[in-house]
């Protein structure tokens, strides 16, 4: 209904008619991908470092902080390429390379060192960094020249709708690989792997020279038993949710290939005054200090 109304009044709320243009739906489809993906992720990994690695509030911001860091610098200079080579090359060149940032988090486990994280998350803001700006631009430059405004908004709103939409993908998504995951390593957890059993018997010796019972023992063992198994699922299905974010991204390059460039006409001087006459590219510099805002 909400649809509807917006689509048939004359003043809507949300410019939904903007959609009926092929390059701005393209272009917003790429920022779907993007902004899920990032906000997504970006949620996953504090939730790592600070459930399973042990980490506080504090030291996980300082670590996941890279690749703020890197996006910035990145956004102007995006911003030129853009004006220079068009959209397209770049989002031709920088998708598949957020998708291999987003594939290296597949390796990550309990051991990998904080400062390989803060290189891995400096490494993905630079590559988000660098299509993020084109394909704004493109569904900005997209839009008719009377609409802009809402054009704007209507990015503004999208990009928040999307990142919700992205988090809550992605934690059902991980609620789910764990699921699968301890079920899958509950089965294989019987007396008769031999792993299990030296475990049973290490906790059962040092008991003993401690002075405690065989009871004592196994209980110790059922409970470092039953942390390395949540540690593993974590793990596993941490990585099995950034295996789909590089997957999403990479499939991210098909609309990216139905891209055209978009260029209104820049004014001449004897031109500037008349009140049709077509107004300029937006400006990707002023759009990334926009969108910083």
């Amino acid at each position: 209904a909400w649809v509807w109304v917006e689509l048939s009044v004359p003043q809507p709320l949300v410019e939904l008619r903007l959609f009926a243009d092929a390059t701005f739906s393209i272009a917003m489809a790429v920022t779907f991908v993007l902004t899920i993906g990032l906000f997504g992720s970006q949620l996953l990994v504090p939730v790592f470092l600070q459930s399973y690695r042990g980490l506080g509030a504090a030291e996980a911001g300082l670590i996941t902080m890279a690749q703020a860091l890197a996006i910035l610098p990145m956004m102007p200079l995006a911003g030129r390429l853009t004006d220079r080579f068009g959209a397209r090359p770049l989002l031709l060149i920088g998708l598949p390379l957020v998708a291999l940032s987003n594939w290296q988090f597949t390796s990550v486990d309990l051991s990998t060192s904080d400062w390989t994280l803060r290189w891995m998350l400096a490494f993905r803001g630079m590559t988000l960094g660098l299509v993020m700006m084109p394909s704004m631009t493109t569904a900005m430059n997209a839009a008719p020249a009377h609409l802009l405004s809402r054009a704007s908004s209507l990015t503004n709103v999208s990009r928040q709708v999307f990142g919700s939409f992205g988090a809550a993908i992605f934690v059902t998504l991980l609620q789910s690989r764990m699921r699968f995951h301890q079920a899958v390593l509950t089965q294989g957890a019987t007396p008769d792997n031999f792993a299990i059993a030296q475990m049973f018997a290490q906790a059962q010796q040092w008991v003993a020279s401690q002075g405690g019972s065989g009871a004592d023992g196994q209980r110790l063992a059922m409970l470092a038993l039953y942390k390395h198994l949540m540690m593993t699922v974590a793990v596993e299905a941490f990585q099995d949710v950034y295996r789909v974010v590089a997957a999403l991204t990479l499939f991210a390059v098909v609309p990216a290939l139905l891209i055209r460039s978009v260029r209104r006409a820049r004014p001449k001087d004897d031109q500037s005054s008349s009140p049709t006459a077509s107004p300029p590219d937006v400006n990707t510099h002023h759009l990334s200090h926009a969108m910083g805002e």
